[in-house]
C-alpha cells in the first residue's frame, strides 16, 4: 500500500554489489520481497548508541527515491 522495499548499503556506489544483492534477495526471498532499488550512502548516520538513525535515514531516502 505504497511501501516499497529499498536496500541501503554503506560505501560507494558499485553495479555488481547493487546486482549481486537485489539477485541474493530475489533468490532468498522471492520477487515481492526484493528490493525495487539499491541505494549506497557514503556513512549511514548513528545515534550516539551507534545505532542507525532511521529518522535521518528516512529522510535522505525521501530524497533519493
Amino acid at each position: 500500500r505504497g511501501n516499497r522495499v529499498v536496500a541501503v548499503l554503506q560505501g560507494t556506489e558499485d553495479q555488481k554489489t547493487a546486482a549481486a544483492v537485489h539477485d541474493q534477495c530475489r533468490h532468498k526471498f522471492g520477487a515481492l520481497a526484493c528490493p525495487t532499488k539499491v541505494l549506497f550512502h557514503p556513512a549511514l548516520p548513528v545515534l550516539a548508541s551507534g545505532k542507525i538513525d532511521l529518522v535521518a535515514l528516512t529522510s535522505w531516502l525521501k530524497d533519493q527515491i
